[in-house]
């Protein structure tokens, strides 16, 4: 104000001077003095009006929360004193202390109250400073005690606050009676009474209200409030009519002409929507699957939602055209929420940043106004900088219902709240845009690293132009090629369970329909997966998007969580594909996973980025993505979902292969790998040794070999499966899954792996998966059985004489056995001998039906003979039984471990390691 102030002054000096100095300096010159000075004169005249106006409202605002915080609404106070800005102000800066002090929040008072003190001016307003930090805020007496004091020191006069205190009455329960309210008017009493049918969510009363004063009060801020009722009206789903717009309130036929012209131009729009959908049908219908059928039937998809959409939002493009006079800062952010109430976000986004930089702004006398837009402005400049804060949200909120600071409950709208948000998430950087994907040291000390991001970014690297790679502190010279085949398979995994269904769908359908849209058209194939408790393929690899979209808009929520089968599902759709192969796997649930289908995806050169919100597991979805080179992003919310996807639209296939030496290599310091370009950079610490592949060659179970009842038991008492397996390297192991199932890693070292896991196993053969890091893993098929054993009397297959106690028969014809006792007695040259052996594992064994009921029939000390010769397989560790001549005590006594294989005949049998598995 000082300024305007300035202005002014110096405008009357310039006619004082023309004045007094008139017969020096001629006529010309004194005219032009003159002319200047009441120019001059006037526009700080303005100014200074403007800026005493804003400053009145300014202490309004603060009186207002004053008084909403004496009835204990803090969000409505904090309304109000948002409202009052952040310039100083002894009042303000006390009355936002004393608001922190009632929620109990003593930092931000201390830092209110240091504001306080230093805009304090008066001795009055130093000596209250002394009592307002032991003000008890929680007490009625105190906190109304202290409020009165502050509004004191507003210097509002008694005509200003009982208009205030019954705009607060008013604000509160909507109700207004002239007769008690005599200093406040009938147009401010209108405006609070359509915020309050808003908020109430009666849009077409609204309206028709906001007709009646844009009528009645043509003035700018009213026709502002009309725009605005249209626009909540549109932004959540009614079609208004023009029955609506009777300014009068009469009949249908007393309707202006205007209304019968919308009229027309809506049937207008019908009419051709139904032309086109005729034409639609019928390339459906004769549709011969060319490029250029599947092209025009995604034209005409488009051009009749375009129809149908503009039909139902009519009257939000005739609010354009009523407000097309108006050049205000508030009227443009109106226009900014129309086109967000259209679904327009792009051009509501542009319309606000370019109100940042318009003359209006710069001339308007809100200098809070004009700071906020600007703020918008620098976060947007920010790009992957930009931090999301709760100041930043408050700020947004407030500028966004700048046009109506009078109706606080605008501000807290659907359309207010939702296009804050949308600029939060347009301004949150999603994934990483520089991330490596791989690292592979197998050929120390040559580093090989897969690079996956923007492709602007990768070219950068690849061309070497201002980037910087190192090793361990010291730089390198690097070779690097992109990878170009990299997008040419995308497959779209989406959770569609119960817990999508309403707007988390509605969300889904709008960010798959933007990121299909998005897909370059040339090369590019893509699929649909979705899943619930079980996964179906909507859509085989395709570039016809019309057909992707018809899926996109068939979606429905229902059912359970079964990520495993979604990832399973992608996996089958993306294995035949040749190229690069990309699953963007989205859930908003918690589900086991067997990771098992994750390696096999990562075998196959798949790629999984996950997207999660909601109750996710982030560490399950973060492993998903790590292990498969990908990467995990998390969304607060499923309005996030289509800057999700468009960023990852921006990073995904893009892939560069860098190669360097590493320098001193025999180097025991921990390394690392390092690579910079422009402001975004990656490191990765590296093990140089390569990871020896793990093997199992022993596997120890509780209960034993796993009996079937013995689960269902322990699965009622709520207890777990005890699980050892034990071999070479197992100490590289990242995560072990058993039938399926994760199992938790209680103890590992190198030759053993301590493991628990839920007693939910089906019956047979366990696949048992070890996983190691780079997306390597080792599976094992046939190591763990789950059944109902049975006794197993003493069996003979050619000269081998087998002694277990238990053994299982899976219906399949096989004999699986349990630990067991093995004699070999062998005649060779004449001369017989005899090697006594113990097996810790299971043996395998091929019988016919009636050899199975021989064996169920048996009784102690049977032995059956099972012919003269044979095969058996198993799996475990042989080694020499104590009691044989050749065994010594304290000598290995190993004779072969992992998968093992006897050829039995009648006079000799050979034990060898199974080839490639032992």
């Amino acid at each position: 104000m000082i300024a305007a102030i300035i202005i002014a002054a110096a405008g009357v000096l310039l006619i004082l001077l023309a004045v007094l100095l008139r017969k020096k300096l001629g006529r010309g010159w004194t005219v032009s003095f003159l002319a200047a000075g009441i120019l001059t004169a006037l526009v700080g005249g303005v100014f200074t009006g403007q800026q005493w106006q804003q400053e009145q409202q300014r202490r309004e605002s603060v009186y207002l929360g004053l008084r909403y915080l004496e009835q204990s609404e803090t969000e409505s106070c904090a309304y109000y004193l948002k409202q009052a800005g952040t310039a100083d102000s002894f009042p303000a800066a006390a009355a936002r202390s004393l608001l922190n002090l009632a929620r109990g929040n003593e930092l931000s008072a201390r830092l209110a109250l240091s504001m306080a003190e230093a805009s304090a001016r008066s001795q009055e307003e130093k000596d209250f400073l002394v009592v307002l930090p032991n003000v008890m805020a929680q007490d009625p007496s105190q906190l109304a005690a202290a409020v009165n004091r502050i509004v004191g020191f507003l210097n509002l006069s008694g005509r200003q606050t009982a208009r205030l205190d019954t705009y607060i009455q008013m604000e509160s329960n909507g109700y207004y009676d002239p007769l008690s309210a005599e200093n406040f008017d009938q147009n401010a009493a209108d405006r609070l009474q359509i915020s309050h049918l808003l908020r109430n969510g009666s849009y077409e009363s609204a309206v028709s209200q906001a007709v009646r004063l844009a009528d009645r009060t043509p003035s700018e801020d009213n026709r502002l409030l009309l725009a605005e009722t249209v626009a909540e009206s549109a932004y959540n789903g009614l079609a208004l009519s023009g029955e609506t717009f009777l300014a009068d309130g009469g009949e249908p036929d007393a309707a202006p002409k205007e209304d019968s012209t919308v009229r027309k131009e809506r049937q207008k729009l019908d009419s051709q929507r139904e032309a086109l959908e005729v034409q639609l049908a019928d390339l459906e219908f004769l549709n011969d699957g060319q490029e250029e059928t599947q092209q025009r039937i995604l034209a005409l998809t488009e051009e009749i939602q375009a129809l149908r959409t503009r039909s139902d939002k009519l009257y939000v493009y005739r609010a354009f055209n009523a407000i097309a006079d108006l050049h205000s800062t508030e009227a443009a952010l109106v226009r900014a929420r129309l086109y967000f109430a259209l679904q327009d976000y792009q051009q509501a986004l542009d319309t606000l940043r370019d109100t940042a930089g318009s003359l209006w702004t710069r001339l308007s006398p809100d200098r809070e106004l004009g700071t906020a837009l600007q703020a918008v402005e620098r976060a947007y400049d920010q790009g992957d900088t930009f931090q999301e804060s709760p100041e930043f949200r408050d700020m947004l909120v407030i500028l966004l219902s700048k046009p109506f600071p009078d109706l606080m409950y605008l501000s807290q709208t659907e359309l207010t709240q939702g296009f804050a948000q949308h600029i939060i998430n347009d301004l949150k950087v999603y994934g990483k845009s520089l991330f490596v994907a791989q690292l592979d040291t197998s050929e120390f000390p040559k580093v090989r690293v897969t690079l996956s991001g923007r492709e602007t970014l990768l070219q950068k690297i690849a061309d070497q132009a201002d980037t910087q790679c190192r090793d361990t502190r010291q730089d390198v010279a690097y070779t690097a090629s992109l990878q170009t085949a990299a997008l040419s398979n995308i497959c779209v995994v989406v959770d569609r369970s119960g817990s999508m269904d309403g707007q988390p769908m509605e969300d889904l359908k709008t960010a798959l329909t933007n990121f299909i849209n998005g897909i370059p058209e040339d090369g590019i194939l893509t699929s649909l997966v979705a899943f619930e408790s079980d996964a179906e393929t909507l859509s085989e690899l395709t570039q016809d998007r019309a057909s992707l979209l018809n899926q996109v808009n068939g979606l429905g929520g229902g059912g359970g969580t079964e990520i495993t089968a979604g990832i399973r599902e992608g996996t089958a759709s993306l294995e035949n594909a040749v190229g690069g192969r990309v699953m963007l796997l989205m859930t908003d649930g918690q589900s086991d996973v067997d990771f098992s289908v994750v390696e096999e995806a990562a075998v196959a050169g798949i790629i999984i980025h996950t997207i999660g919100f909601g109750s996710v597991n982030d560490a399950l979805l973060q492993e998903i993505a790590d292990r498969t080179g990908g990467q995990y992003i998390k969304a607060d919310s499923s309005q996030e979902l289509s800057n999700i996807y468009a960023s990852l639209q921006q990073i995904i296939g893009h892939t560069l292969v860098l190669e360097y030496t590493a320098p001193e290599a025999d180097t025991d310091q921990p390394r690392y790998f390092f690579l910079r370009t422009e402001k975004y950079s990656v490191r990765v610490d590296y093990d140089p040794a390569p990871i020896s592949a793990p093997a199992v060659f022993v596997t120890y179970c509780y209960p034993q070999w796993i009996r079937a009842s013995d689960l269902q038991d322990m699965a009622e008492r709520n207890r777990s499966v005890s699980l050892e397996l034990r071999g070479e390297h197992l100490d590289t192991v990242t995560a072990v899954t058993v039938g399926g199932l994760t199992a938790q890693v209680e103890q590992q070292e190198e030759d053993q792996i301590s493991l628990t896991l839920p007693p939910h196993l089906q019956q047979g053969w366990q696949s048992v998966t070890l996983s190691l890091t780079e997306g390597k893993a080792v599976s094992y098929d046939r190591l763990i059985y789950v059944g109902e054993p049975v006794r197993i009397p003493t069996l003979r297959l050619g000269c081998l004489s087998i002694s277990p106690a238990w053994g299982f028969l899976p219906g399949d014809g096989t004999l699986v056995l349990a630990d067991s006792g093995i004699r070999l007695t062998e005649n060779r040259s004449g001369e017989n001998s005899s090697l006594q052996l113990y097996m810790t594992g299971a043996l395998e064994l091929s019988v016919t039906a009636a050899q199975q009921e021989q064996i169920l029939g048996a009784t102690y000390g049977d032995e059956i003979d099972l012919g003269s010769q044979g095969v058996i397989t198993g799996w475990g560790e042989i080694g020499l039984d104590s009691g044989d001549s050749a065994y010594t005590n304290g000598a290995p006594g190993t004779v072969v471990r992992g998968a093992v294989q006897f050829d039995c005949e009648a006079d000799q049998a050979q034990l060898a390691a199974r080839e490639g598995e032992g």
